[in-house]
């Protein structure tokens, strides 16, 4: 039961970062406002 419960916030926090990346990625990751340039590591 305890495993389960772990297993479903695992999952949730998954789903949740990776839609937060999707919408926002520079805003999430690199402040609030988005940098002018491509920030360093990215193609």
């Amino acid at each position: 039961m305890l495993a389960r419960s772990i297993l479903v916030l695992a999952v949730s926090a998954v789903v949740a970062s990776a839609a937060a990346v999707v919408n926002q990625p520079e805003a999430r990751l690199f402040g609030s406002s988005p940098a002018p340039t491509s920030p360093p590591g990215t193609a």
